[in-house]
């Protein structure tokens, strides 16, 4: 999608009436440390650590680029595979495959609840 003088490439949107999930998905392995305000973040293998750039932050670009075309809530999703240990502090969702699905779900739950209490 273009972005200014750029290209934010989106991995995932699941499109729902309470608005629009967009999923930054990372293939890495062994224990993933970071937070919301890191820079970048580190994965530790028993063959070493590497640093990545801090995904959130990464999706934040994502959806900068979308919201520029689209007015409607958007949420900030990151999902790793099921060979890393997550010790990650976020406000945004943070999680694996095998749990993505239940997670959402909750999330969904939670947004339609929002939602209807603000209705007149």
């Amino acid at each position: 999608m273009p972005c200014g003088t750029s290209i934010s490439e989106i991995d995932l949107v699941l499109i729902h009436k309470t608005g629009l999930y967009v999923f930054e998905c990372k293939n890495y392995r062994g224990k993933i440390y970071g937070s919301d305000n890191d820079e970048y973040w580190v994965s530790k293998t028993r063959n070493g650590a590497f640093s990545f750039y801090n995904p959130i932050k990464q999706n934040e670009g994502h959806i900068r680029a979308l919201k520029s075309h689209l007015d409607i809530p958007m949420y900030n999703i990151v999902v790793f595979s099921n060979t890393s240990i997550l010790n990650v502090h976020c406000n945004n969702l943070v999680t694996q495959i095998n749990k993505v699905d239940k997670d959402i779900q909750k999330i969904i739950l939670t947004m339609q609840s929002n939602q209807e209490k603000v209705k007149f």
